[in-house]
This record gives structure tokens, sequence and C-alpha cells, in this order.
């Protein structure tokens, strides 16, 4: 097994609301953000993507980690999204350090964002508890997405 590190991390500026960005964007600043630590590494230098978000319905988008990855001009490297209930970021660090550690994939990068509905906790809740059902309507609300972005070798 091959020994894995992590090089670099970025994160959006963490705000109430940025509506004047969208998912995609704001992973592109996390992105830049993580790479101004590793001035000698180059987005030729990534193999493939590991891409995380909590849920279609709150995202809005299915596919968001394939439209990051896009946006970041990482298409057609491999790219897979990971998702799980309270775990995901967890879950997408570790399929990444996995494939890197298989020897699979040399570099990865860990693009993910998630939005939040500012309201109160019964919404979410029971738009989670829905979910699994496809029985959820979108909500109204003030959307807050936070964007992170972790690179690996």
């Amino acid at each position: 097994m091959k020994p894995v590190y992590m090089i670099s991390g970025g994160i959006t500026k963490f705000a109430k609301a940025h509506p004047d960005k969208d998912f995609r964007m704001m992973v592109k600043e996390a992105y830049d953000y993580a790479l101004r630590d590793v001035p000698r590494f180059s987005k030729d230098m990534i193999a493939g993507a590991v891409g995380s978000y909590f849920s279609d319905h709150f995202t809005r988008q299915l596919k968001a980690a394939s439209m990051v990855q896009d946006y970041l001009g990482l298409c057609p490297k491999p790219s897979k999204r990971v998702e799980g209930g309270g775990a995901t970021g967890g879950l997408c660090f570790q399929s990444a350090w996995e494939a890197v550690a298989s020897g699979r994939l040399s570099v990865t990068i860990l693009p993910g964002a998630q939005s939040l509905i500012v309201t109160t906790a019964a919404l979410p809740n029971a738009n989670v508890g829905t979910a699994f059902s496809g029985l959820l309507t979108a909500a109204g609300g003030t959307i807050r997405i936070t964007a992170k972005v972790r690179t690996i070798y």
C-alpha cells in the first residue's frame, strides 16, 4: 500500500449567504485557495476527483459533483461521488485515500459543497426524512453554501 498525504485544503469565506454565487463558483474559490499553498502544483497533476455534497434535494441539482469537475476543467478525468448520512465528508476523504493508497490514482482532489436552508430545525429534518421516499418538495428560504476542497497525493 502506498503512503498517502493531504497536501492542502481550501474553503470559501463563510457567510450567511452568497446569493451572487452558485455552488460551482464557490468550490472553484476553495480550489484556488487550496492551490495557493502548493505553487508548483498544476491541474495536469490531478489524476481524478472524489466529489461530495449532501443531497441532490438541498443542492437542487443532480450530478453536482460532475458539474463541479467540469467547472474546474478536470473532465474527462475519472471521478465519483460519495454520500453518506452524517458522514459524507469523512467518507469522501476515506474514498480518496483508498484510491491513492491502492495506486489507482496518484493525485486526487475532493471538491464538496453543502447547501443549507436557514429555517427551523423541523423543515430540514422533514426534508431528509422524505428524501428517501422521493416525495420531497422544494422549500423556500435563504440558501447558504459552504464549499471545501482537499488535495491529497
